[in-house]
């Protein structure tokens, strides 16, 4: 996870995408819950400052955090969402939001 951190830190910084939206997918939020409550450290064995123990919102938020902090382009243009790409359905219309939105700002 360091490596996905260190490199949306490289890239988002990038001047060619200094004034881009971003939309940030966290996928695999139903691994994370297994893992967070199978696994008696949760986050705390990768992220000593983590503190919340095994609840799945606050590890969820806490990890947005970590891509919030690594961000180099305006918060305000960071979008992230929570995904499970094996619900096909919830993805489907995830996808057709984003795309009514990103139409619409353009």
């Amino acid at each position: 996870m360091e490596e996905s951190l260190r490199l949306f830190g490289e890239v988002s910084g990038s001047v060619y995408f200094r004034d881009t939206t971003w939309i940030l997918f966290l996928n695999k939020y139903d691994v994370l819950k297994t893992k967070i409550y199978t696994h008696s450290r949760g986050l705390k064995k990768l992220f000593s400052d983590y503190t919340s123990g095994a609840d799945l919102n606050a590890s969820a938020k806490f990890i947005e955090s970590k891509y919030r902090e690594r961000f180099s382009g305006v918060q305000k243009n960071l979008h992230v969402y929570y995904t499970c790409a094996l619900d096909t359905e919830k993805m489907d219309k995830l996808f057709r939001s984003i795309e009514e939105t990103v139409l619409l700002q353009n």
